[in-house]
């Protein structure tokens, strides 16, 4: 079993196998997440907020962001950046924020406790999500759970998770990544209810996913009893 259908192609391509023996079960998102989200959107902070929830690591792609407040800060001087890693988690990124004179526009704030990055991201005015590589992708189902809009790298994960809910744009422009900003921070109201909308109708339940193994499983025994 994988998460995804990126995934599973991916896996079926890598390992030879055929797409009938792999089977897509979704994850989801921890209950608490799902609860606010039910309790309606709210309001974002102020200083509005970027929210970029990850961890360190290269393939994270960081360093994109840097070039993107740039490109923002002229007609969107208010607006900063929250990353849950510290500023020597992420070098790349902090020298070139330096470089263009847009440091103060980021918060590194480490890492931090669970009910903590759920209500930073919740009171984001945006998730920012440059990873190019992601499996099931929890940030994106995060955030569209809480009504948080996504901007994402235009990579298949990516728009298999976000859909027509999401904004995209390529890895390494910042450029790109600042005009999908302002696309929806014009739309921001649709878009949180458009994020919510995508939650609600592609959302598994830990029963689902349970019954679904349960039902592989039990199809798998079966499989097996007629073999012998």
């Amino acid at each position: 079993t994988v998460q995804t259908e990126h995934m599973k192609q991916a896996f079926c391509g890598r390992w030879r196998f055929g797409a009938d023996r792999v089977s897509v079960v979704p994850s989801t998102v921890p209950s608490v997440i799902r609860g606010l989200g039910e309790q309606g959107i709210a309001a974002p902070s102020d200083p509005p907020t970027l929210a970029c929830i990850s961890g360190p690591g290269p393939y994270k792609n960081h360093a994109v962001l840097a070039t993107m407040m740039a490109a923002l800060s002229t007609d969107t001087p208010a607006l900063r950046c929250l990353l849950t890693v510290r500023r020597d988690e992420v070098p790349d990124l902090a020298q070139s924020a330096e470089n263009l004179g847009v440091l103060d526009r980021f918060e590194f704030a480490g890492r931090l406790s669970m009910p903590e990055t759920i209500s930073r991201l919740r009171h984001a005015v945006g998730a920012v999500l440059p990873s190019m590589l992601e499996s099931f992708g929890i940030p994106y189902h995060e955030a569209m759970a809480l009504g948080v809009p996504v901007i994402a790298l235009d990579a298949p994960h990516a728009r298999e998770a976000l859909g027509d809910a999401g904004w995209f744009a390529p890895a390494d422009d910042g450029v790109a990544w600042a005009e999908a900003v302002r696309s929806m921070l014009g739309d921001r109201d649709k878009a949180a209810l458009r994020a919510r909308a995508r939650f609600e109708a592609n959302n598994w339940t830990w029963d689902d996913i349970a019954t679904a193994y349960v039902d592989l499983l039990r199809k798998a025994v079966a499989r097996r009893e007629v073999a012998s």
